[in-house]
């Protein structure tokens, strides 16, 4: 029988979740430091929408739901029957049993579509396809996903059956960066950025990850050791215009900071950038902005004449 996307989709959630439960000593940490990952790449606005695939028991939706202060919607797309009845009560999420991620879905419904370790299977070109539907246009991707090169992935790639012992699925595969990139740019994802991620090893002992995370951000971006990070970091757009999608928030939340806030900003030709900088300050922080002021810098196209120009207030 042919494997198809839902199969692997299956598999790959069951797998995931067996994995985060046996490694319960660090997985509140490494699933919180994704969350937070996944709030400060995206910059993600309240009320802005994401799709969780694979989220089992929603061990991931808890974290993800607590770093977004419960202020963006969540769908949590499940794939077993046995995760149904353990769910938790996770803020502004919903959980969904989902039988076919190509149809059961409505199409251009989500800003963002995050996962952990569920992409990495045999059809992940298929599954990529199935995403590009599901996003908004300039909607955006971000997954946390085997690396091939790294030393105990390998091994687990190149003896298949010792990874099934180790616990991986069937249909798992480690991910390429460049045969990824490669096949995401295919499918029609544009912008995409692949980078290592993640050198802690699961069996580090809890009271060392503090004191190792400095470090572990060192060696993430130190060249050649970085190739050997346990993750990939995969981050892609759907082509679109992103004001299309992205609503009008105002973050300013603190009434003693209104009229308070001067902004200063250099610049050294600048002239394509001054008016949406100065257009989205106001928009997410105008109560709070008593003035800004731009600072030329021996500019050479026509920064000065648009730093002139009045700016409405809201």
């Amino acid at each position: 029988m042919e494997p198809d996307l839902q199969q692997n989709l299956a598999e790959m959630e069951r797998g995931r979740e067996a994995y985060w439960r046996r490694q319960s000593r660090i997985a509140p940490f490494k699933l919180r430091w994704r969350a937070l990952t996944v709030r400060h790449s995206f910059h993600v606005l309240p009320g802005e929408s994401i799709l969780e695939l694979g989220a089992g028991s929603g061990l991931w939706t808890e974290h993800l739901s607590a770093v977004l202060r419960g202020e963006n919607p969540i769908t949590a797309a499940i794939f077993n029957d046995e995760f149904a009845s353990l769910h938790r009560d996770v803020k502004n999420a919903r959980f969904v049993r989902i039988s076919d991620l190509a149809n059961d879905l409505p199409a251009e419904r989500f800003d963002y579509v995050v996962g952990t370790a569920i992409l990495c299977h045999e059809l992940y070109p298929q599954n990529l396809q199935a995403l590009l539907r599901l996003l908004k246009p300039s909607g955006q991707i971000l997954f946390f996903e085997a690396n091939y090169w790294n030393p105990l992935v390998w091994i687990k790639s190149v003896l298949p059956a010792l990874g099934r012992w180790a616990g991986n699925a069937s249909c798992q595969v480690a991910l390429r960066k460049y045969r990824l990139l490669r096949i995401a740019s295919q499918q029609g994802f544009v912008d995409i950025d692949i980078i290592p991620y993640d050198i802690i090893h699961p069996l580090t002992p809890r009271i060392l990850l503090r004191s190792l995370q400095s470090l572990s951000f060192i060696l993430e971006h130190t060249p050649l050791i970085k190739e050997l990070c346990g993750t990939l970091y995969i981050w892609a757009r759907k082509p679109g215009e992103a004001q299309s999608r992205r609503s009008n928030v105002c973050l300013a939340e603190h009434k003693q900071l209104e009229g308070a806030v001067s902004i200063v900003v250099p610049c050294h030709n600048e002239e394509m950038n001054i008016r949406p900088l100065v257009n989205t300050l106001m928009q997410f922080y105008g109560p709070y902005i008593h003035e800004i002021i731009i600072v030329n810098d021996n500019r050479r196209d026509r920064t000065a004449p648009l730093r002139a120009r009045p700016y409405p207030r809201a």
